[in-house]
């Protein structure tokens, strides 16, 4: 339960860190204004939210925390005092993340000192975002109505940016342990998919069964012996937002596909193929995927005794029946078929 909560915790901050990113460099296109400043800002935390999209710690985190803060180092000024307490404060939030960021360079991953880092970085970041509204709407204070409502996206950026940044701070301050699946075959049931339904679903549901089965397909791929262990929702995520992040995911994917397929000696090597296809006809390669899981799930290891094997398979079949994952149709057809009927 932890794990989930972690993962919902950086996976929604890095997501939103970098909605608002590119909401504030859309926005600087549209009006004509562009601020230098603004503008590195908003592509640095890109790289952040990204960097923590893919869990990464230690220098990966550090670079571009310490860069952002020496964008709002140079940001800084000294003639209203309420804009000179927002950069100042926008500072200290940066810098409560550099130290963050840091402090998880350690080999446990850990960041020290986090406590005090996290409660500046929270309280910074409070006070930032109230002054920065209340700048906002007493800039216009003449015609309170128009210019508060004209000005709600801005409000709502600033407001969206500075929770985006208190939860990047706690997913740095409070790592977790990733837990390896337990030393057991993969699951079987939960990822049998017919293959019609499956086509079917992928056809007609407009993307949303694509990233569904996405994240079952990540799931099921972690369960390969030495698999990197991927987060079902930042690949989601990550196929979503970062460009060409998809043939990178089909090919690893496949590729542990093949390694758990081979592992019940069926044999299997669909990686390559799988990632040609991609850049082609990007509906094959779940198609050929999904395929090649069943084939792992129903088959078995090759016994030398013919009889045994279809023995085998049958009972296989047999419990998918039992729980309604295939139909007795299918059942008494590949029963004929594995008999000889």
């Amino acid at each position: 339960m932890e794990n989930k909560k972690a993962n919902l915790k950086f996976s929604f901050g890095a997501l939103l860190g970098l909605i608002i990113a590119v909401w504030n460099i859309i926005s600087m296109v549209r009006s004509g204004e562009i601020v230098i400043q603004t503008l590195c800002t908003s592509a640095l935390l890109v790289v952040l939210c990204f960097i923590v999209l893919l869990k990464k710690r230690g220098l990966a985190l550090v670079v571009p925390a310490a860069l952002i803060a020496l964008v709002a180092l140079t940001c800084i000024s000294f003639g209203n005092l309420l804009y000179t307490a927002v950069s100042v404060l926008s500072l200290v939030t940066d810098i409560c993340l550099v130290v963050l960021a840091s402090g998880s360079m350690k080999a446990d991953g850990t960041a020290k000192g986090s406590r005090a880092a996290v409660s500046g970085l929270i309280v910074s970041a409070i006070l930032d975002m109230s002054i920065s509204v209340a700048i906002t709407i007493l800039r216009y204070a003449g015609d309170y109505y128009y210019y508060t409502i004209q000005n709600i996206p801005t409000i709502a950026r600033t407001i969206l940016g500075g929770l985006a940044l208190i939860l990047i701070g706690l997913w740095i301050a409070n790592p977790y342990k990733k837990e390896k699946p337990a030393a057991q075959d993969a699951p079987t049931d939960e990822f049998y998919i017919s293959t019609g339904k499956h086509v079917l679903l992928l056809l007609f549901t407009f993307g949303i069964w694509s990233l569904i089965w996405t994240c079952k397909a990540t799931k099921y791929a972690n369960h390969a012996k030495n698999a990197k262990q991927r987060g079902p929702v930042a690949a989601v995520l990550l196929c979503i937002f970062v460009p060409f992040y998809i043939f990178f995911w089909t090919y690893q994917t496949a590729r542990n596909i093949d390694s758990l397929a081979q592992e019940k000696n069926v044999h299997s090597d669909i990686a390559v193929l799988c990632l040609i296809l991609t850049f082609f006809i990007g509906i094959v390669p779940p198609i050929i995927m999904q395929n090649k899981i069943n084939q792992t799930i129903l088959g078995t290891s090759t016994p030398t005794n013919p009889e045994l094997q279809s023995a085998e398979s049958l009972e296989k079949y047999k419990e998918l029946l039992d729980k309604g994952i295939i139909t007795q149709e299918d059942y008494d057809a590949k029963k004929k078929q594995l008999l000889g009927l």
